[in-house]
Protein backbone atom coordinates (compact mmCIF):
# COMPACT_ATOMS: atom_id res chain seq x y z
CA UNK A 1 0.00 0.00 0.00
CA UNK A 2 1.44 3.60 -0.75
CA UNK A 3 2.50 5.35 2.34
CA UNK A 4 -0.03 8.30 1.37
CA UNK A 5 -2.63 6.25 1.80
CA UNK A 6 -1.75 4.39 4.87
CA UNK A 7 -1.21 7.81 6.86
CA UNK A 8 -4.41 9.00 5.12
CA UNK A 9 -6.42 5.95 6.54
CA UNK A 10 -4.58 6.46 10.03
CA UNK A 11 -5.91 9.72 10.13
CA UNK A 12 -9.02 9.33 8.92
CA UNK A 13 -9.81 6.67 11.04
CA UNK A 14 -9.25 8.38 14.66
CA UNK A 15 -12.18 10.77 13.59
CA UNK A 16 -14.74 9.19 11.89
CA UNK A 17 -17.18 5.93 13.80
CA UNK A 18 -17.40 2.69 12.24
CA UNK A 19 -19.92 -0.07 12.43
CA UNK A 20 -20.21 -1.92 16.15
CA UNK A 21 -21.35 -5.21 17.06
CA UNK A 22 -22.32 -5.34 20.72
CA UNK A 23 -23.05 -8.41 22.39
CA UNK A 24 -26.47 -10.32 20.80
CA UNK A 25 -26.29 -8.78 17.76
CA UNK A 26 -25.19 -10.57 14.26
CA UNK A 27 -24.74 -7.41 12.32
CA UNK A 28 -24.94 -3.96 13.25
CA UNK A 29 -24.69 -0.39 11.87
CA UNK A 30 -24.75 2.88 13.31
CA UNK A 31 -28.70 4.19 12.89
CA UNK A 32 -27.68 7.40 11.22
CA UNK A 33 -25.76 5.87 8.56
CA UNK A 34 -28.69 3.84 7.72
CA UNK A 35 -30.22 6.60 6.98
CA UNK A 36 -28.21 8.46 4.68
CA UNK A 37 -25.30 9.68 6.58
CA UNK A 38 -22.46 8.67 4.67
CA UNK A 39 -23.06 11.04 2.23
CA UNK A 40 -21.82 13.43 5.20
CA UNK A 41 -18.36 11.95 5.82
CA UNK A 42 -17.06 10.31 2.30
CA UNK A 43 -14.70 12.05 0.84
CA UNK A 44 -15.57 10.63 -2.80
CA UNK A 45 -18.43 12.44 -5.11
CA UNK A 46 -21.82 10.30 -5.15
CA UNK A 47 -23.66 10.28 -8.25
CA UNK A 48 -26.61 12.52 -7.73
CA UNK A 49 -29.89 11.00 -9.28
CA UNK A 50 -32.83 14.10 -10.19
CA UNK A 51 -35.95 13.48 -9.04
CA UNK A 52 -38.40 13.11 -12.58
CA UNK A 53 -40.45 15.75 -13.51
CA UNK A 54 -43.72 13.14 -13.57
CA UNK A 55 -43.44 11.30 -10.57
CA UNK A 56 -44.74 7.69 -10.79
CA UNK A 57 -47.97 7.51 -8.87
CA UNK A 58 -48.11 5.78 -5.54
CA UNK A 59 -51.35 5.96 -4.06
CA UNK A 60 -52.10 5.27 -0.22
CA UNK A 61 -54.67 2.97 0.99
CA UNK A 62 -55.11 5.10 4.17
CA UNK A 63 -51.91 6.94 5.26
CA UNK A 64 -49.30 7.25 8.18
CA UNK A 65 -50.46 7.50 11.91
CA UNK A 66 -53.83 6.17 11.32
CA UNK A 67 -54.26 2.70 12.58
CA UNK A 68 -53.67 -0.06 10.40
CA UNK A 69 -56.20 -2.41 9.42
CA UNK A 70 -54.46 -5.20 7.76
CA UNK A 71 -53.28 -8.33 9.41
CA UNK A 72 -49.70 -7.36 8.24
CA UNK A 73 -49.40 -3.97 9.22
CA UNK A 74 -50.25 -4.79 12.60
CA UNK A 75 -47.69 -7.47 12.49
CA UNK A 76 -45.29 -5.02 11.11
CA UNK A 77 -45.96 -2.50 14.22
CA UNK A 78 -45.12 -5.64 16.55
CA UNK A 79 -42.09 -6.22 14.38
CA UNK A 80 -40.91 -2.67 14.68
CA UNK A 81 -41.72 -2.62 18.15
CA UNK A 82 -39.97 -5.86 19.06
CA UNK A 83 -36.72 -4.66 16.78
CA UNK A 84 -36.15 -1.08 17.67
CA UNK A 85 -33.23 -0.37 15.50
CA UNK A 86 -36.00 -0.96 12.31
CA UNK A 87 -35.91 2.34 10.70
CA UNK A 88 -38.28 2.06 8.31
CA UNK A 89 -41.10 -0.15 6.58
CA UNK A 90 -43.46 -0.28 3.26
CA UNK A 91 -45.22 -2.48 2.22
CA UNK A 92 -46.60 -2.37 -1.51
CA UNK A 93 -49.35 -3.93 -3.38
CA UNK A 94 -50.15 -3.66 -6.80
CA UNK A 95 -48.68 -0.03 -7.14
CA UNK A 96 -50.19 0.96 -3.89
CA UNK A 97 -48.88 1.33 -0.55
CA UNK A 98 -50.55 -0.58 2.20
CA UNK A 99 -48.45 0.37 4.80
CA UNK A 100 -45.89 3.01 5.72
CA UNK A 101 -44.31 3.36 9.30
CA UNK A 102 -40.75 4.99 10.66
CA UNK A 103 -39.47 4.65 13.62
CA UNK A 104 -35.81 6.24 15.30
CA UNK A 105 -34.06 8.88 12.88
CA UNK A 106 -35.88 7.32 10.19
CA UNK A 107 -38.47 9.17 8.27
CA UNK A 108 -40.16 10.48 4.95
CA UNK A 109 -37.22 12.82 3.99
CA UNK A 110 -34.53 10.44 4.86
CA UNK A 111 -32.97 8.38 1.96
CA UNK A 112 -32.37 4.74 3.37
CA UNK A 113 -29.33 2.57 2.53
CA UNK A 114 -29.68 -0.09 0.40
CA UNK A 115 -26.08 -1.64 1.69
CA UNK A 116 -25.71 -5.19 -0.87
CA UNK A 117 -29.09 -4.51 -2.51
CA UNK A 118 -27.10 -2.37 -5.13
CA UNK A 119 -25.54 -5.74 -5.90
CA UNK A 120 -29.28 -6.49 -7.35
CA UNK A 121 -29.40 -3.10 -8.82
CA UNK A 122 -26.67 -3.44 -11.13
CA UNK A 123 -27.78 -6.82 -11.96
CA UNK A 124 -30.70 -4.76 -13.39
CA UNK A 125 -28.18 -2.71 -15.52
CA UNK A 126 -26.94 -5.79 -17.13
CA UNK A 127 -30.09 -6.50 -18.35
CA UNK A 128 -30.51 -3.68 -20.01
CA UNK A 129 -26.78 -3.73 -21.70
CA UNK A 130 -27.74 -7.40 -22.88
CA UNK A 131 -31.06 -5.99 -24.61
CA UNK A 132 -29.22 -2.99 -25.85
CA UNK A 133 -26.53 -5.15 -27.46
CA UNK A 134 -23.86 -3.64 -25.50
CA UNK A 135 -23.10 -6.94 -24.16
CA UNK A 136 -22.96 -9.87 -26.66
CA UNK A 137 -23.98 -12.50 -24.48
CA UNK A 138 -23.78 -13.00 -20.48
CA UNK A 139 -21.55 -16.55 -21.83
CA UNK A 140 -18.81 -13.89 -23.02
CA UNK A 141 -15.53 -13.69 -20.37
CA UNK A 142 -15.58 -11.16 -18.46
CA UNK A 143 -11.77 -11.08 -19.15
CA UNK A 144 -12.66 -9.95 -22.96
CA UNK A 145 -14.30 -7.17 -22.21
CA UNK A 146 -11.96 -5.78 -19.37
CA UNK A 147 -8.05 -7.37 -20.31
CA UNK A 148 -6.89 -6.46 -16.91
CA UNK A 149 -8.74 -9.24 -15.14
CA UNK A 150 -7.50 -11.88 -17.65
CA UNK A 151 -5.02 -12.96 -15.23
CA UNK A 152 -7.75 -13.72 -12.00
CA UNK A 153 -10.61 -15.71 -12.14
CA UNK A 154 -12.77 -12.96 -12.40
CA UNK A 155 -11.87 -12.72 -16.05
CA UNK A 156 -11.83 -16.25 -16.87
CA UNK A 157 -15.48 -16.11 -15.19
CA UNK A 158 -18.19 -15.92 -17.83
CA UNK A 159 -20.92 -12.52 -16.73
CA UNK A 160 -23.31 -15.46 -15.97
CA UNK A 161 -20.61 -16.55 -13.15
CA UNK A 162 -19.91 -13.42 -12.38
CA UNK A 163 -23.97 -12.79 -11.75
CA UNK A 164 -24.19 -15.89 -9.84
CA UNK A 165 -21.09 -15.71 -7.75
CA UNK A 166 -19.62 -18.50 -8.87
CA UNK A 167 -16.15 -17.01 -10.11
CA UNK A 168 -14.28 -19.19 -7.54
CA UNK A 169 -11.83 -15.77 -7.51
CA UNK A 170 -11.44 -15.55 -3.87
CA UNK A 171 -12.97 -16.86 0.16
CA UNK A 172 -13.55 -14.35 2.13
CA UNK A 173 -13.47 -14.23 5.81
CA UNK A 174 -16.15 -11.42 6.50
CA UNK A 175 -19.84 -10.43 4.63
CA UNK A 176 -17.73 -10.89 0.88
CA UNK A 177 -14.69 -9.11 1.68
CA UNK A 178 -11.56 -10.25 0.58
CA UNK A 179 -9.15 -11.51 2.81
CA UNK A 180 -5.92 -9.08 2.97
CA UNK A 181 -4.06 -10.52 5.96
CA UNK A 182 -4.07 -7.61 7.70
CA UNK A 183 -3.53 -4.84 5.50
CA UNK A 184 -7.75 -3.44 6.02
CA UNK A 185 -7.57 -3.12 9.59
CA UNK A 186 -8.65 -0.61 12.11
CA UNK A 187 -11.80 1.11 13.00
CA UNK A 188 -12.74 2.09 9.66
CA UNK A 189 -11.85 -1.33 8.21
CA UNK A 190 -14.15 -2.78 5.73
CA UNK A 191 -13.20 -2.48 1.75
CA UNK A 192 -16.74 -0.40 1.37
CA UNK A 193 -15.12 2.57 3.82
CA UNK A 194 -12.45 2.47 2.26
CA UNK A 195 -13.75 3.32 -0.98
CA UNK A 196 -15.69 5.45 0.41
CA UNK A 197 -12.85 7.25 2.10
CA UNK A 198 -10.83 7.38 -1.26
CA UNK A 199 -8.16 5.37 0.11
CA UNK A 200 -9.02 2.26 -2.25
CA UNK A 201 -10.65 2.15 -5.48
CA UNK A 202 -12.50 -0.75 -7.61
CA UNK A 203 -9.56 -1.13 -9.94
CA UNK A 204 -7.46 -2.00 -6.47
CA UNK A 205 -9.48 -4.47 -5.53
CA UNK A 206 -10.05 -6.16 -8.52
CA UNK A 207 -6.38 -5.58 -10.04
CA UNK A 208 -4.42 -3.21 -8.15
CA UNK A 209 -2.65 -3.76 -5.09
CA UNK A 210 -5.17 -4.98 -2.93
CA UNK A 211 -5.78 -7.55 -5.62
CA UNK A 212 -2.10 -8.77 -4.96
CA UNK A 213 -2.62 -8.84 -1.35
CA UNK A 214 -5.53 -11.01 -1.42
CA UNK A 215 -5.40 -14.48 0.23
CA UNK A 216 -7.59 -17.39 -0.30
CA UNK A 217 -7.24 -16.73 -4.31
CA UNK A 218 -8.74 -19.56 -7.09
CA UNK A 219 -10.82 -21.44 -4.70
CA UNK A 220 -12.45 -23.30 -7.34
CA UNK A 221 -12.87 -23.61 -10.93
CA UNK A 222 -15.61 -20.50 -12.60
CA UNK A 223 -19.00 -21.74 -12.35
CA UNK A 224 -18.65 -24.70 -9.87
CA UNK A 225 -19.72 -23.29 -6.87
CA UNK A 226 -21.18 -20.15 -4.74
CA UNK A 227 -19.84 -18.30 -2.89
CA UNK A 228 -20.62 -14.54 -1.98
CA UNK A 229 -18.39 -12.12 -2.39
CA UNK A 230 -18.18 -8.34 -3.17
CA UNK A 231 -15.34 -8.70 -6.11
CA UNK A 232 -17.73 -10.51 -8.73
CA UNK A 233 -20.03 -7.46 -8.57
CA UNK A 234 -17.03 -4.80 -8.78
CA UNK A 235 -15.81 -6.98 -11.54
CA UNK A 236 -19.54 -7.16 -13.10
CA UNK A 237 -19.26 -2.95 -13.18
CA UNK A 238 -15.62 -3.32 -14.63
CA UNK A 239 -17.60 -4.97 -17.61
CA UNK A 240 -20.70 -2.20 -17.50
CA UNK A 241 -18.38 0.09 -17.19
CA UNK A 242 -16.40 -0.68 -20.41
CA UNK A 243 -19.20 -1.91 -22.35
CA UNK A 244 -21.14 1.46 -21.93
CA UNK A 245 -18.79 4.20 -21.36
CA UNK A 246 -20.73 5.19 -18.59
CA UNK A 247 -20.59 4.42 -14.89
CA UNK A 248 -22.62 2.04 -13.57
CA UNK A 249 -24.61 4.52 -11.65
CA UNK A 250 -25.20 6.74 -15.14
CA UNK A 251 -26.24 3.98 -16.87
CA UNK A 252 -28.65 2.64 -14.16
CA UNK A 253 -30.06 6.03 -13.80
CA UNK A 254 -30.84 6.08 -18.15
CA UNK A 255 -31.95 2.57 -17.89
CA UNK A 256 -33.67 2.06 -15.27
CA UNK A 257 -34.34 4.80 -12.37
CA UNK A 258 -36.06 7.53 -15.02
CA UNK A 259 -38.27 4.55 -16.14
CA UNK A 260 -39.06 4.20 -11.92
CA UNK A 261 -39.86 7.98 -12.50
CA UNK A 262 -38.89 8.96 -8.51
CA UNK A 263 -40.71 12.03 -6.92
CA UNK A 264 -37.15 12.79 -4.94
CA UNK A 265 -33.52 12.53 -5.38
CA UNK A 266 -31.25 9.70 -4.68
CA UNK A 267 -27.68 8.53 -4.28
CA UNK A 268 -24.88 6.12 -5.53
CA UNK A 269 -21.44 6.43 -3.94
CA UNK A 270 -18.71 6.35 -5.95
CA UNK A 271 -15.15 5.37 -5.30
CA UNK A 272 -11.90 8.00 -5.92
CA UNK A 273 -11.92 7.12 -9.74
CA UNK A 274 -15.41 7.79 -10.61
CA UNK A 275 -16.96 3.77 -10.71
CA UNK A 276 -19.90 3.25 -8.64
CA UNK A 277 -19.67 1.39 -5.59
CA UNK A 278 -22.19 -1.35 -7.39
CA UNK A 279 -21.89 -4.60 -4.51
CA UNK A 280 -23.32 -1.61 -2.02
CA UNK A 281 -23.65 2.31 -2.29
CA UNK A 282 -27.20 3.10 -3.48
CA UNK A 283 -29.51 5.40 -1.10
CA UNK A 284 -33.06 6.40 -2.05
CA UNK A 285 -36.31 7.63 0.31
CA UNK A 286 -38.48 5.23 1.40
CA UNK A 287 -41.44 6.04 -1.24
CA UNK A 288 -38.90 5.74 -4.05
CA UNK A 289 -38.01 2.24 -3.17
CA UNK A 290 -41.51 1.25 -3.18
CA UNK A 291 -41.60 3.48 -6.56
CA UNK A 292 -39.00 1.00 -7.50
CA UNK A 293 -40.56 -2.02 -6.08
CA UNK A 294 -44.20 -1.19 -7.82
CA UNK A 295 -41.81 -0.77 -11.39
CA UNK A 296 -39.85 -4.33 -11.13
CA UNK A 297 -43.09 -5.87 -10.06
CA UNK A 298 -44.52 -4.47 -13.30
CA UNK A 299 -41.46 -5.00 -15.53
CA UNK A 300 -40.67 -9.06 -14.61
CA UNK A 301 -43.74 -9.59 -16.13
CA UNK A 302 -43.74 -7.99 -19.18
CA UNK A 303 -43.02 -9.90 -22.72
CA UNK A 304 -39.75 -9.10 -24.28
CA UNK A 305 -35.93 -9.05 -23.76
CA UNK A 306 -35.45 -7.20 -20.85
CA UNK A 307 -38.81 -9.02 -19.27
CA UNK A 308 -37.38 -12.58 -20.20
CA UNK A 309 -34.11 -11.62 -18.68
CA UNK A 310 -35.65 -10.52 -15.30
CA UNK A 311 -37.45 -13.79 -15.00
CA UNK A 312 -34.34 -15.89 -15.12
CA UNK A 313 -32.09 -13.13 -13.19
CA UNK A 314 -34.96 -13.69 -10.28
CA UNK A 315 -34.88 -17.27 -10.18
CA UNK A 316 -32.65 -19.68 -8.84
CA UNK A 317 -29.45 -20.46 -11.09
CA UNK A 318 -27.01 -21.88 -8.63
CA UNK A 319 -27.67 -23.81 -5.27
CA UNK A 320 -26.60 -22.57 -2.06
CA UNK A 321 -24.92 -25.44 -0.34
CA UNK A 322 -24.79 -24.38 3.00
CA UNK A 323 -27.16 -25.78 4.89
CA UNK A 324 -29.77 -23.61 7.48
CA UNK A 325 -29.43 -20.67 5.66
CA UNK A 326 -32.82 -18.98 4.65
CA UNK A 327 -32.03 -19.09 1.41
CA UNK A 328 -31.27 -21.87 -0.95
CA UNK A 329 -31.03 -20.46 -4.02
CA UNK A 330 -29.46 -17.48 -6.26
CA UNK A 331 -30.52 -15.77 -9.01
CA UNK A 332 -28.42 -13.10 -10.97
CA UNK A 333 -27.28 -11.21 -7.85
CA UNK A 334 -31.03 -11.93 -6.42
CA UNK A 335 -31.34 -14.51 -3.26
CA UNK A 336 -34.29 -16.73 -4.45
CA UNK A 337 -36.23 -19.68 -2.87
CA UNK A 338 -36.23 -19.00 0.63
CA UNK A 339 -37.43 -21.30 2.85
CA UNK A 340 -39.64 -19.58 4.98
CA UNK A 341 -41.66 -17.32 2.26
CA UNK A 342 -42.04 -16.64 -1.69
CA UNK A 343 -40.40 -14.36 -4.37
CA UNK A 344 -37.17 -12.88 -4.47
CA UNK A 345 -34.57 -10.69 -2.66
CA UNK A 346 -32.50 -8.24 -2.37
CA UNK A 347 -30.15 -8.41 0.91
CA UNK A 348 -28.17 -5.54 2.43
CA UNK A 349 -25.80 -5.94 5.28
CA UNK A 350 -27.50 -5.28 8.74
CA UNK A 351 -30.92 -6.11 7.75
CA UNK A 352 -31.92 -4.73 4.67
CA UNK A 353 -34.73 -6.30 3.18
CA UNK A 354 -36.34 -5.80 -1.03
CA UNK A 355 -38.81 -8.68 -1.03
CA UNK A 356 -41.29 -9.04 -4.01
CA UNK A 357 -43.53 -11.38 -5.44
CA UNK A 358 -44.41 -11.28 -8.91
CA UNK A 359 -47.56 -13.70 -8.61
CA UNK A 360 -49.27 -11.31 -6.06
CA UNK A 361 -47.67 -7.68 -6.69
CA UNK A 362 -46.75 -7.49 -3.33
CA UNK A 363 -43.36 -6.16 -2.25
CA UNK A 364 -41.89 -5.82 1.84
CA UNK A 365 -39.26 -3.28 2.48
CA UNK A 366 -37.24 -2.86 5.32
CA UNK A 367 -34.56 -0.76 6.44
CA UNK A 368 -32.66 -1.34 10.33
CA UNK A 369 -29.45 -0.79 11.30
CA UNK A 370 -28.78 -4.44 13.14
CA UNK A 371 -29.71 -8.05 12.08
CA UNK A 372 -30.47 -11.01 14.84
CA UNK A 373 -30.84 -14.16 13.32
CA UNK A 374 -34.59 -14.51 14.75
CA UNK A 375 -35.40 -11.09 13.19
CA UNK A 376 -34.70 -12.11 9.36
CA UNK A 377 -36.79 -15.04 10.30
CA UNK A 378 -40.07 -13.33 11.50
CA UNK A 379 -39.53 -10.89 8.67
CA UNK A 380 -39.98 -13.64 6.18
CA UNK A 381 -42.91 -15.22 8.10
CA UNK A 382 -44.70 -12.01 7.86
CA UNK A 383 -44.35 -11.62 4.06
CA UNK A 384 -45.40 -15.11 3.83
CA UNK A 385 -48.48 -14.55 5.89
CA UNK A 386 -49.59 -11.39 3.60
CA UNK A 387 -49.10 -13.19 0.91
CA UNK A 388 -51.32 -16.33 2.29
CA UNK A 389 -54.03 -14.20 2.82
CA UNK A 390 -56.08 -12.95 0.13
CA UNK A 391 -57.46 -9.51 0.89
CA UNK A 392 -56.81 -7.82 4.67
Amino acid sequence: MPAGRASQIAVLATVLPCFVAPAGAATRMEERYNVGGYLDVGKTKPYRFAAHAEPRPLPREGSMGRPASTAAAKALRAYMAKYPETTGVLLVERGKVVFEAYQGMGGPAREFYGMSIGKSLTALAVGRALCAGKIQSLDTAAGAIVAELRGSYFGKSTIRQLLTMSSGAYRGKIAGRPDLGGKMTGPMRGMTWRMRLGTLTAEDLLWGWAWTETRNKTVHPPGAAFIYKNGDTLAIGAVLERSTGMSVAAYFDTTIWRAVRPAHAAHWEADSDGSTMVHAGFQARLEDWGRFAAWLLDAVQRPGCFGDYLRTATRTQIQIRKKGGLFRGYGYQWWTDNRFAPGFWGLGYAGQVLALNPKTGKALIKFGYAKYGRNARDICRIFDAWNRARRD
